[in-house]
């Protein structure tokens, strides 16, 4: 004799499958803690750092510093906000080569002591900008000096970086435009 709930079995256990799959899908989809695209502009970050990089050149190599800095962070508002208190300073210095993608334009940088906000310890750092004559400043990014090093070492990178820095504020503003430093 054959019981009646036999024969439906198998669709029992079909339709209890389904359900169960679809509850664990649709549970995954909503649970925020298992997006794996938590950051989606992490694309512009790696761009970012990327143009920074490219930019810090000329620097690093009439400095004999290539490869030296770590890390090269490309722009942050935190970043771009420290370049703006440190362009404010009256003693401030920059270093400019020529940018080969503008013409007239060229990559102003200049180096600058910063608390860092998370750690609290002081980092020395070399800020990147972007001028074109008549067109607002672009803050591209910062080079940080490595950690792990000697005063010694510090100083002298500190020195060579400092020693070409032959441009102030006025002289920028004179020769990029009232703009220049308002990013």
């Amino acid at each position: 004799m054959k019981y009646p709930f036999q024969t439906f079995l198998p669709l029992h256990l079909l339709w209890l499958l389904q359900l169960l799959s679809s509850t664990i899908c649709r549970g995954a989809e909503s649970d925020g803690g298992l997006d794996l695209d938590w950051n989606p502009f992490i694309d512009d970050q790696i761009e970012d750092t990327a143009t920074a990089n490219a930019a810090l050149q000329p620097l690093a190599e009439h400095t004999t510093l290539k490869d030296w800095f770590t890390p090269i962070v490309g722009y942050t508002e935190d970043g771009a906000e420290r370049a703006r208190s440190h362009i404010l300073e009256t003693t401030t210095r920059f270093t400019l080569f020529p940018d080969p993608q503008t013409r007239n334009g060229a990559f102003a940088y200049s180096t600058f002591v910063f608390q860092h906000p998370r750690t609290g310890r002081w980092k020395q750092a070399v800020m990147i900008l972007s001028l074109t004559p008549g067109l607002r400043g672009e803050f591209i990014g910062e080079a940080h000096f490595p950690e792990g090093l000697s005063s010694a070492e510090r100083y002298d990178a500190w020195q060579r970086l400092n020693s070409i820095a032959a441009w102030n504020r006025e002289g920028i503003l004179r020769q990029f435009g009232s703009l220049a430093l308002h990013f």
